[in-house]
């Protein structure tokens, strides 16, 4: 029994030196190494996320106080609407007088808001408010000043600074949608052709030069490579010359007003403001311009 033991034993000392040997063990790269791919992709991510987000991004939101849905744009960081206000303040009504220093709101070339075409042009167009009205009645954001004015926008929207406005503009020229000359040379001052819409603009009659590729109106079906979508509305003016329409600049000329308060236009009795605007025959994209505060633009709302 003892030999038959002892023979099994070697039997199974013999098989197990036969035996494949195990593989030798896959050496792991040092942690460091490791660490340093994985910055090198989360850069590449970033790098792929600043890119993308050079590109407009469109949205929608919900005003909660009427109901009114609207389009929205991202730009960079900001986030506009991509259509003019349609609000009306609850027990406010349309009126024509105008007024410096209290509210007004009115439709497109006094259209009467009870009308079917009243109605229709608020919806097409948005509603035009005094400087009082867009902001209504919050004190103006002078130079330097870092203040939201909510204005006539809803809760977490506010009435957009000049310093937004030039932001915005900013982001355009780095995003590469500032307009081409003939040649292919960018011009970075021609930035209206990007926020303006592919509709309603016209060349004026007279122009004194030979309309340049650059200008707003010059094939509008250029336009509007950031999807904001302005349209030429013109404005409605607070004082005429006898016979003269008040609704002044359609199809020839796109603004809106900023929250900040007017520099050079001081004592004169009220506060003016800056608007931005945008001329059909030119190529610019003006923050500086100030106006009355009894003049009736559009508003953008930008979102907080």
């Amino acid at each position: 029994m003892k030999a038959l033991y002892i023979l099994l034993l070697t039997l199974a000392l013999a098989l197990t030196s036969c035996e494949k040997p195990a593989p030798a063990p896959v050496p792991q790269p040092e942690q460091p190494e490791q660490e340093g791919k994985e910055e090198e992709k989360d850069e590449e991510k970033e790098e792929d996320k600043e890119e993308i987000s050079l590109l407009p991004e469109e949205g929608t939101m919900t005003d909660p106080r009427d109901g009114n849905e609207y389009i929205t744009v991202k730009l960079g960081e900001q986030v506009w609407m991509a259509e003019n206000l349609r609000y009306l303040p609850e027990g406010e009504t349309q009126d024509f007088d105008i007024s410096p220093i209290s509210p007004r709101y009115y439709v497109i070339f006094d259209n009467d808001l009870d009308t079917e075409l009243g109605i229709a042009s608020v919806d097409m167009y948005g509603m035009f408010y005094n400087l009082p009205a867009a902001t209504q009645e919050e004190e103006l954001v002078t130079v330097g000043e870092d203040r939201m004015v909510q204005g006539v926008c809803p809760d977490g929207w506010h009435l957009p600074s000049q310093a937004e406005w030039d932001a915005l503009a900013q982001f355009l020229l780095k995003a590469g949608m500032a307009a081409k000359l003939d040649d292919g040379t960018v011009d970075e001052t021609a930035l209206g052709k990007a926020l303006a819409s592919t509709d309603m603009w016209i060349m004026p009659e007279m122009t004194e030069i030979e309309p340049l590729p650059t200008w707003v109106a010059y094939d509008p079906s250029t336009n509007n490579a950031s999807k904001f979508n302005g349209k030429p509305l013109g404005f409605r003016a607070c004082s005429v010359n006898s016979g003269e329409d008040v609704w002044m600049h359609a199809c020839y000329s796109a603004g809106w007003w900023s929250s900040s308060a007017a520099v050079a236009m001081t004592g004169m009795g009220v506060d003016f403001g800056i608007p931005v605007r945008i001329w059909s025959d030119s190529q610019n994209f003006i923050t500086v311009s100030e106006f009355n505060p009894a003049v009736a633009l559009p508003v953008r709302c930008l979102k907080n």
